[in-house]
């Protein structure tokens, strides 16, 4: 993947938001559209949400710009017939404006067929969420002498206490955070310009708590001090001998520092990603017995049974028949 890294970002236009949401209206007014139209539909979306917050043109979109976002998607758990779905959504969406499908280029091709060799045509297993516990076990790798081990026990920190999205966390900049009490002892809250769920750009703001036990803010505000942050992207690179990079780090990155940590604390890397923080919140929120809908304050999920699938497996060890004699 490094030759799609090594890609200028191109930057999307009002004009190019402007022309990918007249066509996703023009098709949803389509008075008999199918189960595969409306799917195609929502693919779209969410397609031309993740184009914008990384900067990149959805309509017409190029061959690297949709192997980046399959490569994300698949980072995040999709299933291939998921994906699949997604790059056909992709070339309709492509036909239908009379734009040259990318996804016929070799490169999505070749990807593709990577990807579904890598997870298999079978239904995929969701990456395990970092509940609190094991949240401390990772936190408790960190080696907070070095400006990188800084930055990751906050972006850490932040990623479980906010629930982001990898991409909601790597695009978080300085002016997107307001202090909430002296020198934020009571919180933070994070606006996200732009998201999955938040197709029209509308704005969301996250409020995380600093609390007892982890202190994300605390851990925010010593990287930045660290790190001399006075403006522009939160979580940035650090080189091996200690140099802070002006660019944001990619939101691949995310599972990177999440799986690395998980092998320090002995956990199995693979079974953890970069939506690992944000499941976890929402897991240790529903096994401490959190109102749902206090946890979709946090998670921002509109609906509820969405938040509801995360509670199967927490579900089943409360109240355990075992309890009093395993």
């Amino acid at each position: 993947m490094d030759i799609i890294r090594q890609q200028p970002q191109q930057l999307i236009s009002e004009a190019d938001l402007a022309d990918i949401d007249e066509a996703v209206r023009k098709y949803l007014r389509a008075q008999h559209a199918g189960n595969t139209q409306r799917a195609y539909i929502s693919d779209c979306k969410i397609f031309a949400a993740w184009c914008q917050a990384h900067g990149l043109q959805p309509l017409p979109a190029s061959p690297e710009t949709v192997v980046r976002f399959l490569s994300a998607e698949a980072e995040d758990g999709l299933s291939s017939q998921t994906l699949v779905r997604r790059r056909a959504a992709i070339r309709w969406l492509h036909e239908k404006a009379d734009h040259a499908s990318p996804t016929l280029a070799p490169i999505v091709k070749q990807a593709m067929a990577g990807i579904v060799r890598t997870i298999g045509l079978a239904p995929r297993r969701k990456k395990s969420p970092v509940i609190d516990d094991y949240l401390q076990l990772m936190l408790d790798q960190v080696d907070d002498s070095t400006l990188t081990g800084l930055r990751d026990r906050a972006l850490l920190l932040l990623g479980f206490g906010g629930a982001f999205r990898r991409s909601e966390l790597v695009a978080i900049e300085v002016d997107h955070l307001q202090w909430q009490g002296p020198r934020g002892v009571k919180g933070v809250a994070v606006t996200i310009p732009k998201s999955k769920t938040d197709q029209d750009g509308r704005g969301q703001v996250v409020a995380v708590l600093n609390g007892k036990r982890f202190r994300p803010v605390d851990a925010l505000r010593a990287w930045l001090q660290a790190a001399e942050i006075a403006s522009g992207p939160v979580f940035r690179g650090v080189t091996r001998a200690g140099t802070l990079r002006k660019a944001a780090l990619c939101d691949h990155f995310v599972a990177h520092i999440v799986k690395r940590y998980a092998t320090l604390a002995g956990l199995d890397p693979a079974v953890f990603g970069g939506h690992s923080l944000r499941s976890g919140f929402v897991t240790t929120g529903i096994i401490h017995d959190v109102n749902l809908f206090k946890i979709m304050d946090v998670t921002r999920h509109k609906n509820v049974q969405t938040v509801r699938g995360y509670a199967v497996i927490a579900e089943l060890f409360k109240n355990h028949a075992g309890v009093n004699f395993m």
